[in-house]
């Protein structure tokens, strides 16, 4: 960076990351930093601010204090050096990841095939909204929950969190806290004064081990709702709803869940997880909910392996949306415009995408419906758009203003569908179709 790019400047940076990606929080903030230090810039603030939308989301607040930093600085005013870390009010942990979970409980998880869970949950007093994914947070097993609260002095019936929705200690560590990393600063145990190795051991290791390390060793007593500030939030996992019905008991919620190799949720705790098991879970994104409303709209869809949930709950929605329609106008109804569906999945989930696509089909919704399953030939799902069946009636639907194009796949698969629309219309697809290319790409859980 050349020293013209700073010359005169004083800089001040927010950074705006989640805490739960651990390797890569604040990443770009951090890079941007030292490259503006090895230009010899100035610095308004000494550091970025470790903005984090695991307590925060948006992080309004967050942002409100930068400023307020910032504007101390510019005044001269300033009495304290600024953290560039968020200050809850009166030292409480932040509501965020607490009051916008929803409790669940597993009413079933059936291996589907070796690859496949079907995952449904009963969500009580639901209150989802237009969202049409979930957030899954994987709870601590008891054992290590008990073992962490006994060495800290603390019984588990401790009350803290945001006063609307309080939780106790035991809470907090079993369905937000990821027990496998450290603690994120020590300011809770300046009482007991502690030295630089019991302090680098705290900010290096495990929970779960310097709880074992310093089990006993704590002369005062700690104050709960600072050690809960201190303790590292879970990294929720994603996943896309695949459908919802309801009872007088709450909503019922489906999820196709892919099983990850050591995947912390899909393999270790879905694997022991029985009926009445309790999770925390959180509703995000509304990327596929226009594609719901505009059910008049034609879709041309691609999905591989368990992103056939989202096509299934869309294709769902998408009807309900008619019939509720017809209802409130007093109309016919009028059914979903088509869509096209190109699937891509491995031959032992032929069952699974056959029992996703059933009542669509049924209900005359899908125009065209490519299955690929795995083949010897190496043959792919996203280059089925250039079959001479399908060719032309794709290339004239992107074209079509209305159109949309959903893609729920790996992002190599992903990619590559991308690429084949943009040569089949001679043009970048996404470029073409804005807002109405709605992409979502799988992560390992």
């Amino acid at each position: 960076m050349g020293s013209q790019a700073h010359f005169g400047t004083e800089w001040a940076i927010f950074g705006n990351g989640n805490s739960t990606y651990s390797n890569s929080y604040n990443g770009a903030a951090k890079r941007i930093q030292t490259l503006l230090t090895q230009g010899k810039a100035k610095f308004l603030l000494p550091n970025y601010f470790h903005g984090d939308t695991a307590i925060e989301d948006p992080p309004w607040a967050q942002l409100e204090q930068w400023l307020q930093d910032v504007s101390i600085q510019l005044g001269g005013s300033s009495t304290q050096e600024p953290t560039g870390h968020y200050q809850s009010p009166s030292g409480r942990i932040a509501s965020y990841p607490f009051n916008t979970s929803t409790p669940a409980t597993i009413t079933s998880c059936t291996l589907l095939s070796s690859n496949i869970r079907r995952l449904v949950l009963n969500v009580e007093k639901a209150k989802r909204g237009d969202f049409v994914h979930a957030e899954m947070l994987v709870p601590n097993r008891c054992t290590d929950v008990k073992k962490v609260l006994k060495a800290f002095g603390l019984s588990g019936r401790e009350v803290v969190g945001p006063g609307s929705s309080p939780l106790t200690t035991q809470e907090v560590m079993t369905h937000f806290v990821d027990l496998k990393r450290p603690f994120t600063h020590t300011r809770w145990s300046k009482a007991d004064k502690l030295n630089y190795q019991d302090e680098k051991a705290l900010l290096s290791w495990p929970i779960l081990k310097t709880s074992e390390l310093f089990h006993g060793r704590w002369q005062c007593k700690i104050d709960p709702t600072a050690l809960c500030g201190a303790l590292p939030l879970s990294r929720p996992r994603h996943f896309s709803i695949a459908s919802s019905k309801f009872d007088k008991t709450g909503e019922f919620l489906e999820f196709l869940v892919k099983c990850q190799r050591n995947g912390r949720f899909s393999s270790e705790f879905l694997s022991t997880a029985t009926t009445g098991t309790s999770l925390r879970i959180r509703f995000a994104g509304t990327s596929s909910l226009s594609m719901i409303e505009d059910y008049s709209k034609p879709i041309i869809a691609f999905a591989t392996g368990s992103g056939i949930s989202s096509v299934k709950y869309i294709l769902q929605q998408r009807f309900r949306q008619s019939l509720n329609h017809a209802t409130s106008q007093e109309e016919p109804i009028l059914k979903p415009s088509t869509t096209s569906l190109f699937v891509g999945f491995r031959s032992e989930d032929a069952h699974m995408v056959s029992d996703a696509l059933h009542n669509a089909i049924r209900s005359n919704m899908v125009d065209i419906l490519s299955l690929t399953p795995s083949n010897p030939e190496k043959s792919r799902a996203q280059d089925k758009v250039f079959d001479i069946k399908f060719r032309n009636i794709i290339s004239a639907k992107i074209r079509d203003e209305s159109c949309y194009v959903f893609v729920c796949a790996s992002p190599q698969a992903a990619k590559g569908f991308s690429s084949n629309l943009s040569a089949l219309i001679g043009r970048n697809v996404r470029d073409a179709l804005g807002e109405r290319y709605i992409e979502e790409v799988f992560e390992a859980a």
